[in-house]
């Protein structure tokens, strides 16, 4: 309940006036202080916790765990009634994130910066990676971004790769192969990316003796990024 104090207004009399914050008192503010704290912590948990999910969901697909949980895949798993909440394209996504922009930050010694910006515009800035000196301009543009609103993101995303405004159409999707040539098979990951959504088609293995075969059927169709 709040208590009355009393001041000398400018005729010499005192005037009674509600003290909002009488009753408050040094436990309760040191209290108040320690909740607001971890209010605050839980709070940037809650920003960077998919950088973690995504760790351990790439563990658990690199380790083949779904085997043990009695799921033929990775896929079947992320669709089955275990995790109802996570869709296996979000889980793709956060995979990505982790295994693709996180070496990236690692590199250029940015790791606390990956730590300030949400999932939704870390999802946006992936697909600067298929463009051409696009490590660097994902640096950069997570730079310009990491303050920014998801919206604003978007459009200094947008400016950054100078494909025009978040508002008008979506480019024709693109194709792109990243290939690692191995002596038993050349790895080829295919991602799809039309300026605003970019996500994996999936990968193929080629044995190098069918890989000239490959690439004459298909290689005009791809931009392959060794």
């Amino acid at each position: 309940m709040a208590k009355d104090q009393f001041i000398v207004d400018s005729d010499g009399e005192l005037v009674a006036y509600s003290d909002t914050y009488g009753d408050v008192t040094d436990d309760q503010v040191a209290y108040a202080d320690k909740v607001q704290t971890m209010i605050i912590d839980r709070a940037n948990q809650i920003k960077t916790n998919y950088l973690v999910i995504g760790t351990l969901l790439n563990k658990f697909k690199e380790d083949q765990l779904y085997l043990a949980k009695g799921f033929p895949s990775f896929q079947a798993w992320c669709n089955g009634p275990d995790v109802p909440d996570m869709s296996y394209r979000t889980a793709q996504r956060l995979i990505q994130i982790v295994t693709e922009a996180l070496p990236i930050f690692e590199k250029h010694d940015a790791t606390p910066l990956a730590q300030e910006i949400g999932i939704a515009t870390m999802a946006d800035l992936l697909p600067i990676l298929s463009d051409a000196n696009g490590e660097e301009k994902f640096i950069e543009a997570a730079y310009k971004v990491k303050d920014l609103t998801n919206r604003d993101a978007k459009e200094e995303i947008k400016s950054i790769r100078g494909i025009g405004s978040f508002h008008d159409d979506a480019m024709p999707t693109v194709f792109s192969a990243r290939m690692q040539r191995g002596e038993s098979f050349h790895t080829v990951k295919i991602i799809a990316n039309d300026g605003v959504d970019y996500y994996d088609v999936g990968t193929l293995k080629i044995r190098p003796k069918d890989w000239p075969r490959w690439s004459e059927r298909f290689g005009r169709f791809l931009e392959i990024v060794s």
